[in-house]
């Protein structure tokens, strides 16, 4: 039979969905996580900013090889947005650097300033980021007043949403946006667009992964009851059972047949399959982490591994 590493007493795979509180970093939300599942293994799938709230997903344990194939494309956020001031951290908890007047503005120049940003272009990340330079995350350096370049990236408004609020200085923001995106950087410039300076008060991300806030669980409340079912974490999956005589070739990392004239082509080379064991013992043909063997690309009628969980037997 293949084998598994143990974590006495830990959970060996786990994904949950948090609504970070604002207050705490992504890195606290994790030992939050790490502590609940007794696996000192975690890892989240986007840093939110401490004064931002909303959807992350943490793995956990041999999930975090997941990270890299279950991450989507977009994520949404919901944000406001205070006209008439910059500051170094493009967020409330910064320093005031810039004023300008707030203009008298119209629905129709917010919905054409939005329209302007949709699509692909470049965007330089703020200072005050995650983002590392020379293995610092930038945000040190700045916070040590050190000078910060970082390079542009390319990043995609997929949708994008300017209201008025009652507060003339104060616009309410929507956006679906690729993943790494700033929204603090996109209220900066929707705020230049207007002809004034701007910051954010307020980030929420709504959506992400594949997960929303309907599918969060509040971290005080966070229990091992809270980390998702394995059938859920797999559903962006095909799977697939392979025979007994095949186990111990794919746990030695070996390309596995589809069987039975199966077709996994529809997507492509991006299809990703979950390959799961038959043998009986290893949960009575239930998908489960027990009969788990690893996560397959499909090339023409082979599947070839790009993460195995399962060892092969001793």
């Amino acid at each position: 039979m293949a084998r598994r590493k143990v974590y006495p007493g830990g959970l060996p795979f786990g994904v949950v969905v948090l609504d970070k509180p604002i207050g705490i970093t992504s890195n606290g939300a994790l030992s939050v996580v790490r502590r609940v599942a007794g696996n000192s293994r975690a890892g989240h799938m986007g840093t939110l900013d401490p004064f931002a709230s909303g959807v992350q997903v943490v793995c956990v344990g041999q999930a975090t090889k997941l990270i890299p194939h279950i991450h989507s494309s977009t994520k949404a956020y919901s944000a406001s947005l205070t006209l008439g001031s910059a500051t170094d951290t493009a967020d409330h908890t910064g320093e005031v650097i810039l004023s300008a007047p707030v203009p008298i503005l119209t629905q129709g120049q917010l919905d054409a300033v939005a329209l302007s940003l949709l699509g692909h272009q470049m965007q330089t990340p703020p200072a005050f980021s995650a983002k590392k330079v020379a293995g610092v995350p930038s945000h040190v350096l700045a916070r040590e007043n050190r000078a910060v370049e970082l390079a542009a990236v390319e990043v995609e408004i997929v949708e994008l949403s300017i209201q008025l609020t009652p507060d003339p200085s104060i616009l309410a923001v929507d956006v679906v946006c690729s993943r790494g995106t700033y929204v603090r950087t996109l209220g900066e410039t929707i705020a230049q667009r207007l002809g004034t300076y701007g910051h954010l008060t307020s980030l929420r991300r709504t959506s992400s992964d594949g997960y929303s806030i309907d599918d969060c669980v509040e971290i005080d409340s966070l229990s091992r009851d809270s980390f998702l079912p394995f059938s859920k974490v797999l559903s962006s999956f095909d799977t697939m059972f392979i025979e007994p005589g095949l186990l111990q070739r794919a746990c030695h990392g070996g390309p596995i047949p589809l069987s039975g004239g199966r077709n996994f082509g529809e997507g492509g080379s991006d299809s990703l399959v979950a390959l799961l064991s038959d043998d009986r013992s290893l949960g009575d043909g239930e998908v489960t982490f027990d009969n788990l063997i690893g996560i397959y690309g499909v090339s023409g009628d082979m599947l070839i591994p790009k993460i195995v969980f399962m060892a092969p037997s001793l």
